[in-house]
């Protein structure tokens, strides 16, 4: 079985590839929902997915049942590496992005303004995160 440090190594190989709406393959660009399916793909796991929404917005029901088909919600104390995070912009706002939690603290996401795959200290969550996730069919290690 892959691990999650496996998994949170191929979303950080990601870093660099450019946002496309939609993106599955590396290759061609990414958006935040393809970084999860993408990085389970490289080390073997095909996710539950769809692209039948808005890329720049997508609706927090379809994130929501999207990390629900493809994972198991865990409490917010089990964050850590290639743990699948669910998450607002903003402070208030409904959750409308995904990014995967890599080791040392840091996280692996699409920035809107760099249109970009990004790495960033998890601090990025502080006030965002509405929800954490073990992705199916990953072996998990202690929480950070």
């Amino acid at each position: 079985m892959p691990t999650a440090h496996e998994f949170a190594a191929a979303a950080e190989r990601m870093c660099g590839v450019r946002w496309r709406r939609h993106g599955r393959d590396p290759a061609f660009g990414l958006d935040c929902a393809g970084i999860a399916v993408a990085a389970l793909a490289a080390i073997g796991i095909t996710a539950q997915d769809s692209r039948d929404y808005d890329a720049g917005m997508p609706p927090p029901e379809l994130l929501w049942r999207l990390c629900r088909e493809n994972g198991e919600e865990v409490p917010w104390t089990d964050q850590g590496e290639g743990r699948v995070a669910l998450c607002r912009w903003s402070n208030g706002d409904d959750p409308r992005h995904l990014v995967v939690m890599l080791a040392r603290r840091r996280i692996a996401h699409v920035d809107a303004s760099l249109r970009r795959v990004t790495v960033v200290p998890a601090g990025w969550l502080d006030s965002r995160l509405v929800a954490v996730f073990r992705a199916r069919g990953v072996e998990y290690a202690e929480p950070w």
